[in-house]
Order: C-alpha cells, then sequence, then structure tokens
C-alpha cells in the first residue's frame, strides 16, 4: 500500500533534491525524478532559491518512489510585507455560552472544547450548532465519532430545530474542507472529536496518529485563520491516574491546564482558546473553566 510523503525544500538544483522527513535527512537523485520535474528544475537554475512544497508516494515497504514526485512553488516565497502597509480589518468575535458564562472569542481560527469520555463533548456542540449558523454562512459537522443518524437523533433528543444550512460529513482530510469552503463564503467547522481521525484508511498510510493530528491540525489553523473561517475542535483529555479531575471542593483543579489535551501539543498551542467541562459529584452539575482565552474575553452571565 502506498504511502504519502509530504515535504517543503530549498535544496534543489541538478544533483537531486535533499529533504528532511521524520527528523531524516533524505537525498532523491536527479535522474531519478520524472522528466516534468527535472524540467521545472533545470528551468529554475538561475533564479533566487525558492522554497517548495513536495509531495511523493513510498511503497508498502516505505521505499520512496521518485517518479511520483510532485512540486509547486511555496508560499513561503511570498515577499513579506511592511508592516505599515498592511490593511486592517477589524477583528470579530463569536459567543459561546460556556454553562451559565458567556465567553468571546476571535471568530477567525479555531477553539478547543475538551471534556472526559462521556462528558458531554458533543452536547455542547450541538447546542452551539444555532449560535454558529447565525455567525456564518455554512457549518459543517464532521462526525468522527457518531453517524450521522446517530447526530440527528441527538438534534431531536435536545429539542432543537435543525439549521438549513448546517451540512454532515466524515472528513479526516483538510484539503477536502478547503476545497468544500472555497465558494460558500464563511464556514465553520465542528470536529467531533479530533482523537479519532485514526481510521483504516490512515492506518494503510502508515502514519502514526500523532502524525495524523499533527498534519491535520497545523492546516486546519491556516484554513481558518487565513480564510476567515471558524473550527470548534472537540478532543478528550489526557488519561492520568495521578491527576484529580475535580478538586476536594467540588471545582475544576488547578492542576488541569490546556496542556492536558489529549494528542499532540499543537491542539492547544496554536488554538485560540480552550475551554473544558467535568462532572462534580459533590455540587451534582457540570463545571466549566477556561484553560486559554487568546484575544477573547468574558462578557458576564445569564
Amino acid at each position: 500500500m502506498k504511502k504519502i510523503i509530504k515535504f517543503t525544500t530549498t535544496k534543489v538544483d541538478l544533483e537531486g533534491i535533499e529533504f528532511i522527513y521524520k527528523k531524516n535527512t533524505l537525498f532523491i537523485e536527479f535522474k531519478e525524478l520524472s522528466k516534468e520535474i527535472q524540467d521545472i528544475i533545470a528551468s529554475e537554475l538561475f533564479s533566487p532559491i525558492k522554497a517548495w512544497d513536495c509531495t511523493m508516494y513510498s511503497d508498502s515497504n516505505g521505499k520512496m518512489q521518485p517518479k511520483t514526485l510532485t512540486m509547486e512553488e511555496s508560499n513561503e516565497n511570498a515577499e513579506p510585507i511592511r508592516l505599515k502597509d498592511h490593511e486592517f480589518t477589524q477583528i470579530n468575535y463569536i459567543t459561546y455560552q460556556l454553562g451559565k458564562d458567556k465567553v468571546m472569542v476571535q471568530r477567525d481560527g479555531y477553539i478547543v472544547y475538551t471534556a472526559p469520555s462521556g462528558g458531554g463533548k458533543t452536547y455542547f456542540a450541538i447546542h452551539s450548532v444555532p449560535m454558529l449558523c447565525k455567525n456564518f454562512d455554512f457549518v459543517l459537522y464532521i462526525n468522527l465519532e457518531l453517524n450521522e443518524n446517530d447526530i440527528y437523533s441527538k438534534f431531536i433528543e435536545y429539542n432543537i430545530d435543525i439549521p438549513d444550512n448546517l451540512y454532515i460529513k466524515r472528513i479526516s482530510n483538510v484539503e477536502v474542507l478547503a476545497q468544500w469552503s472555497k465558494h460558500r463564503g464563511s464556514v465553520a467547522f465542528i470536529v467531533d472529536n479530533i482523537d479519532n481521525l485514526i481510521g483504516a484508511s490512515m492506518h494503510a498510510n502508515n502514519q502514526s496518529p500523532y502524525d495524523i493530528q499533527l498534519e491535520f491540525i497545523k492546516q486546519l489553523d491556516l484554513l481558518t485563520k487565513f480564510n476567515n473561517h471558524h473550527a470548534l475542535v472537540l478532543t478528550q483529555l489526557q488519561k492520568d491516574g495521578q491527576r484529580e479531575i475535580i478538586d476536594k471542593d467540588g471545582e475544576i483543579s488547578s492542576a488541569m491546564t490546556y496542556q492536558s489535551l489529549s494528542g499532540v501539543k499543537q491542539i492547544g498551542d496554536q488554538s485560540r482558546s480552550v475551554f473544558m467541562a467535568a462532572y462534580s459529584e459533590k455540587h451534582d452539575e457540570y463545571k466549566y473553566k477556561i484553560l486559554k482565552l487568546g484575544s477573547g474575553k468574558r462578557v458576564g452571565y445569564v
């Protein structure tokens, strides 16, 4: 089975292509490349050094297939602009309901909602749908956990009308999301949940769960921040038997931070905000905590 190899490099000449992949420095000889790629490289010999985004396949044994390599000029080659010349646009916000608290978060980019397993992540997502559908032209529910019928039944259970501009599809490739949203104005994505990205097709590509999550979140971050889109990403907390989620007072423990998320650390690092929920038996109710609040702010209680 084939595996997709993606990399960016500036080390391209008539000797070949050198690149770093999974911390290893690899080299492809010029003569191994397709005629089309050889022609591209030859035409660039006297041009300033450029970065190239490359994609290539390897076989089931991990051996590279140089003839499958494709390359295109990287966005990193764009000229820097003088900040004073940047045309500033007003930063916009949307408001989430976090228990009794209202929280404003920056509209573009993504936020994270985390909870223990069975802690109400899907409940929060579905109750956020009406707000998202009012603020965006389209909302796409990426159901990586439950099937379409299960999600539909949740709307009935929660007595929430299904908006006309809500769509649903199991999608694990951000390039597909970018294509779908290309001519649809502003789009909000709900990823329910990112811990379930690993499927049969993923294993076929021999990718580790961390590779899959990292690639997905990096691309989602760029898609949302540079196209005026938004994403609500659901994820679980890391399993740690040494750490209490709820403290002795029945509140969410101060030990819980946005670094407590399951998966790669970039999920929390690159997010605009991180919200958390957990059930408190002492108070017989769900408790909420803001683990990270980038440029957003609390706007009051209801």
